[in-house]
């Protein structure tokens, strides 16, 4: 007979570490809940994009950020109520109770949502300065490794993951 293994698999954790083994392990199936397949599909591709293509990352990165903020809210209704899909508005208020509350998740967030502006992958110009948009250098990738190191901590620290 063969046995199975009881060990739970995380492909978010499985994924992290790939992208960087100093990003601390958490129960993503626990914060995503039903949207967990959806997470764990998109940081897949998002950690794979990583390698070879800095500019698809910041997209798809944006939308795991967008996924993430989502499931936040909902582990913690004392933040407000937020709409997938809009991260936008949980972003534009550096001082409120989501930024305040959990302000290393929301630094990813809006860090990664910015640079996504100015990524050709998302507009034709950067709408703030009408320059037009450009590829995402690969020095922006160990910021992105350290705002996720210290998001993930967070959020382990908060109990809510």
């Amino acid at each position: 007979m063969v046995q199975r293994s009881t060990a739970a698999h995380c492909g978010i954790n499985t994924a992290l570490a790939k992208m960087d083994n100093r990003i601390p392990t958490a129960n993503w199936k626990k914060l995503f809940d039903t949207r967990y397949s959806q997470a764990e599909l998109q940081i897949i591709e998002t950690v794979a994009a990583s390698g070879v293509n800095i500019t698809g990352f910041v997209n798809l990165l944006d939308v795991f950020d967008d996924l993430l903020v989502d499931a936040v809210y909902r582990a913690d209704p004392s933040i407000g109520s937020y709409t997938l899909g809009k991260i936008g508005s949980a972003l534009n208020a550096p001082t409120g109770r989501f930024a305040v509350k959990y302000p290393k998740t929301y630094a990813l967030a809006r860090e990664v949502h910015d640079r996504r502006y100015e990524s050709m992958a998302s507009h034709p110009l950067i709408k703030t300065t009408g320059r037009p948009t450009k590829k995402i250098s690969f020095k922006f990738l160990p910021t992105v490794k350290r705002l996720l190191r210290e998001c993930v901590a967070e959020l382990n620290v908060s109990g809510i993951i």
